[in-house]
């Protein structure tokens, strides 16, 4: 990731997400380590597109570690990663982390609708549609204008 080197066991990415599993079922490069037998040891997986605050968040989660130091951004960077290579477990881990806290409405359902978090959408659509201030143009940038008229024409009914 971004140049650096993560020596990780293998087994943490191959148990909990296809897409891993598959990526080390492929022909081991001749600059890989192999043993006598002619096993693969180690293997590199070079992550494009990834840059190294978003995997080192990603890792906090996937690892068991206490989790005490985590901010908003690292937890949606966990669950952006997560999602995208299919880690069902550090996924819900981030999305419970998430929702103990504090977002505003329009930040939640642009989250929820960003990661396709089902749980939330109840919960925030109606929050949204309820609170007292009506949507501000700064709301309405981040919704979209389709978004933000359903919200409005739902605010009015």
């Amino acid at each position: 990731v971004e140049g650096r080197l993560f020596r990780l066991p293998r087994i943490l990415f191959e148990e909990q997400s296809t897409m891993f599993k598959n990526e080390f079922l492929l022909p081991s490069p001749p600059t890989n380590e192999s043993d006598e037998a002619g096993g693969r040891v180690s293997i590199s997986i070079r992550l494009d597109g990834v840059n190294r605050t978003e995997f080192e968040s990603f890792l906090w989660v996937l690892l068991p570690l206490p989790h005490l130091d985590m901010t908003k951004q690292d937890w949606l960077d966990a669950l952006q990663l997560a999602t995208m290579w299919e880690f069902g477990s550090v996924r819900q881990v981030a999305i419970d982390s998430l929702d103990q806290l504090p977002f505003t409405e329009v930040e939640r359902v642009l989250i929820l609708n960003e990661f396709d978090i089902n749980k939330w959408r109840p919960t925030a659509y109606t929050r949204l549609v309820l609170r007292e201030e009506p949507l501000s143009a700064a709301d309405v940038g981040a919704l979209g204008a389709q978004l933000a008229a359903k919200f409005s024409a739902a605010r009015e009914q």
